[in-house]
């Protein structure tokens, strides 16, 4: 999943993208304003838009407006959460109309931006986090030393004494002898 975090403010961005990292949603575009927003939604589709309100250039009212407009052209409804000092029940009301999914209030309480987040993304939300929990335990497999086979079930505990491997050489002996029999026109007498 794609996202697209419209913040004038460098501090508030970062907290919006951490908070959305701690959920495994890695995916993160910024942009400073209105305008550069607009010029991104043009490269790439969006899951989710998370914008401020009070921007330079092109405010966030205006930037939903305006999505708003050039989705009526399509089917596509990307789901916009507003994130803003502006908490009066007429700048919600505004947002609202104006096509906002949701409204929140700066600065973001973690425990509810997922919650905005989780229910403005419904299952795709719960598609991205299992997909993410199979690809950490995939590497986790994969990444293990200790065993072949990247198979950590398999792996002794902590503490219990290691045996050696089988030895190979046996095993090299032969196909050496084969190696030798075989240039050499011999035949190999081995058991």
């Amino acid at each position: 999943m794609k996202f697209l975090i419209v913040e004038d403010s460098p501090f508030i961005s970062l907290i919006i993208r951490r908070n959305l990292e701690i959920l495994g949603l890695r995916d993160i575009v910024q942009a400073a304003n209105g305008f550069e927003a607009i010029r991104y939604m043009g490269l790439h589709l969006f899951d989710l838009v998370i914008t401020d309100w009070m921007m330079p250039q092109m405010n966030g009212l205006e930037l939903v407006r305006l999505i708003r407009s050039l989705e009526g052209e399509s089917d596509r409804h990307t789901p916009i959460l507003m994130l803003t000092a502006n908490g009066m029940a007429e700048n919600v009301l505004d947002a609202l109309e104006a096509g906002v999914d949701d409204y929140m209030v700066k600065p973001p309480d973690p425990k509810v931006l997922k919650g905005k987040i989780m229910k403005l993304l419904g299952d795709k939300y719960h598609e991205e986090e299992e997909a993410a929990e199979k690809e950490e335990r995939k590497g986790v497999l994969v990444a293990n030393p200790l065993v072949p086979d990247g198979n950590s079930a398999s792996a002794a505990p902590e503490g219990t004494p290691k045996e050696d491997p089988p030895s190979a050489e046996p095993a090299k002996a032969d196909a050496r002898e084969a190696a030798v029999a075989e240039t050499t026109g011999a035949v190999s007498t081995a058991t």
